[in-house]
């Protein structure tokens, strides 16, 4: 009667003849470039009677490439280390080459020195896959990396419901635990992060803040489903300065709940200025519009009136909201060839004068100069402002439509 063997015992295994049929491409190579050891699959699929890649330049059945990246890893890792996932192409003996992947371990032999244990498998769809994500990758990380708007992107260990209420969301959004996926060198630029530091290691709340500002950009991004274009928020910078800025954002939402928010973001703290200066600009003007004595209108480049003075109103007797939008020639009646000749905005030459009368609201016709001048830079004719002087005028006497008045 037979008897089970005991574990460890009586048992021979041919490791040789195991690894030299093994479904692998398997081969020993020396730091110095020499193929010491090739399996019988290898030879087999490259090729090669049996023995014969042995002591062969690696450079017999390897890619030019392949040699060379073998180098650098010889040069930069010791005995006792290993590299997963790297591609190299091996060349059969008809020179056609084939696409692999390596696993290759390192170890110092007594004869040979440093030497590579190099495991290889023919490139699947998997690995193709992978391989080419990997490009892609590495491609959309330099864009965004080099590009000059500012990329963020922040994920949620701790998910944000969006099944709750609006204010718990706003709440979640702000204390539920977060960090920086990713965010390229604009935003250490942006935010005046020092050089010294990993903007990917700081903490979101340093520069996104909760206040009513945010607040409010949060919910902007609650009612527009995390699809957010040019919204504003009020971030802070390391200086401790505050920023105004416009976001882009998006997100990754699953089963009610947020995990990923990204986007871009602008400095817009100078438009910003530059905006609130205009305004106090036009307030200005308008202040000085307001107090001038004589009637000033305001077309466009259809001959529409779109502003005028109170000076119209109590000079001609005519309201400004009755005249808005209407042809300009309805009040002045002049040439309006002159405007095509008036000089762009800042030109050095004098702006022509013109003489006109004005149909006023009590049924008179009152003889004017018109001063007119472009309000833009182009050739073309467009916005204008026309000055009434009354004073000016050659013929300054006050007619009713069609007759003298005596």
């Amino acid at each position: 009667m037979k008897t089970k063997p005991e574990t460890g015992s009586g048992v021979e295994f041919d490791a040789a003849s195991v690894l030299a049929d093994a479904p692998v491409y398997l081969d020993v190579v020396s730091a110095e470039g020499r193929v010491l050891y090739a399996n019988a699959t290898q030879e087999r699929t490259l090729g090669f009677a049996p023995g014969v890649l042995t002591g062969a330049s690696v450079g017999l059945i390897y890619s030019p490439d392949s040699c060379t990246a073998l180098d650098a890893l010889f040069a930069d890792i010791g005995a006792g280390e290993y590299v997963d996932v790297q591609h190299l192409t091996l060349r059969r003996k008809d020179r056609s080459l084939i696409d692999v992947t390596a696993n290759i371990g390192f170890y110092h032999d007594n004869r040979h020195g440093l030497c590579a244990r190099i495991a290889k498998f023919r490139k699947d769809k998997l690995t193709e896959r992978l391989h080419r994500v990997e490009r892609e990758n590495e491609v959309l990380f330099g864009i965004v990396e080099t590009a000059r708007d500012a990329a963020w992107c922040i994920e949620f260990v701790e998910p944000v419901d969006l099944t709750a209420p609006d204010r718990e969301i706003i709440r979640q959004v702000f204390e539920n635990e977060c960090y920086w996926r990713y965010c390229n060198d604009a935003m250490a630029q942006l935010y005046r992060l020092s050089s010294e530091l990993d903007f990917n290691e700081q903490d979101v709340r340093d520069v996104f803040p909760r206040n009513d500002e945010n607040e409010v950009f949060v919910q902007e991004l609650i009612d527009s489903n995390f699809q957010l274009d040019g919204a504003p928020s009020l971030d802070q910078r390391y200086d401790g300065a505050p920023v105004q800025v416009e976001n882009e954002v998006r997100a990754k939402l699953h089963n009610g709940q947020l995990h990923l928010m990204w986007g871009t973001v602008r400095d817009v703290s100078r438009q910003k200025l530059r905006e609130r200066e205009l305004l106090d600009q036009a307030g200005d003007a308008l202040e000085v519009l307001t107090a001038m004595p004589d009637p000033v209108v305001v077309i466009n480049d259809e001959g529409r009136i779109i502003g005028a003075n109170p000076a119209v109103e109590w000079r001609f007797g005519w309201a400004v909201d009755q005249l808005l939008g209407s042809p300009v020639t309805d009040l002045v009646k002049f040439d309006l060839d002159a405007l095509a000749e008036l000089p762009p905005a800042g030109a050095s030459r004098q702006s022509p004068r013109v003489q006109a009368h004005i149909d006023c609201r009590n049924g008179s016709a009152l003889a004017c100069e018109l001063s007119l001048a472009s309000l833009d830079e182009g050739e073309a004719r467009g916005r204008a402002v026309i000055i009434c002087r009354t004073d000016a005028a050659e013929t300054p006497a006050v007619r009713r439509r069609g007759k003298a008045v005596q």
